[in-house]
């Protein structure tokens, strides 16, 4: 046997016992992550029962307005928005629309563009809907409810906690954003029904086809609520509605429809 050979030989005994340990070693590996997962699974089990368990107020703490150069939004409406698509106060459609049968009609970037865009139907300026909404807000967001919550506690959730009295002053601003519970109070102020609609690719708006969102609709409030128009013919008029174009982003516009295509 040659010197190497013999050095080899030699050393088999410490080879085997260190190959051994390795073995031993990796079986404990496999223990210890097989504990450590079964650990992460039980925690990530607690996690969600702990979101299942919390109620729609403890799980909107903590998240702020939206905010952007062109105003302040009264509120971000994520919650609203997801709490809305699951009952009543509105429906979501697939209706779509081609390009071709639409008018859009441009509404000033000015934070207001909401209220132009309503003012646009109901035949009166932006401010004059802001006094109204913030009104009815006032005197009727700790009792008209959405999905259980009322609007108040929607504000309050939405809006980092504000007062009522803040948010509705803030609403008379001009440059204060409005969404999803403008609109439906706006439908509930005005008896009238409001179609969001959005390009089918939104934003980018490629395809020439427009998509329904959301429509909001709700029976006439009668006290606090100003008169849609004439005070004898607010029950018996055919009601407004209200065709609105999001651009996915901040910004709406007016949607005119041919009638003929119009979803009933």
């Amino acid at each position: 046997l040659t010197e190497q050979q013999r050095q080899k030989i030699a050393r088999r005994p410490e080879l085997e016992a260190q190959l051994e340990a390795l073995h031993k070693e990796a079986e404990a590996g496999a223990g210890s992550a097989a504990s450590a997962a079964a650990d992460v699974s039980s925690s990530a089990d607690d996690r969600t029962s702990q979101v299942n368990d919390t109620t729609p107020n403890e799980a909107t703490k903590g998240e702020g307005d939206d905010v952007d150069e062109g105003g302040e939004w009264i509120p971000s409406d994520r919650k609203v928005r997801r709490a809305l698509k699951r009952k009543t106060s509105f429906e979501i459609g697939r209706s779509t629309l081609s390009e071709k049968v639409c008018r859009v009609i441009r509404q000033p970037p000015d934070g207001s563009c909401l209220f132009h865009a309503l003012g646009y139907w109901l035949n009166k300026p932006q401010h004059v809907i802001r006094r109204q909404l913030s009104g009815f807000l006032r005197h009727n967001a700790s009792t008209v409810k959405l999905n259980g919550l009322t609007l108040e506690e929607w504000i309050k959730a939405e809006s980092n906690s504000r007062t009522l009295e803040h948010y509705c002053n803030n609403l008379l601003r001009d440059n204060t954003w409005g969404g999803e519970i403008e609109l439906v109070a706006t439908s509930m102020v005005y008896n009238c029904d409001v179609y969001v609609w959005q390009h089918e690719d939104a934003p980018k708006s490629q395809t020439g086809k427009y998509v329904l969102c959301y429509k909001f609709h709700a029976p006439p409030v009668t006290r606090d609520v100003p008169p849609r128009r004439n005070n004898d013919k607010r029950d018996t008029e055919e009601p407004v509605t209200c065709h609105i174009l999001f651009d996915g982003r901040k910004h709406y516009n007016v949607l005119v429809l041919d009638e003929k295509y119009c979803p009933k």
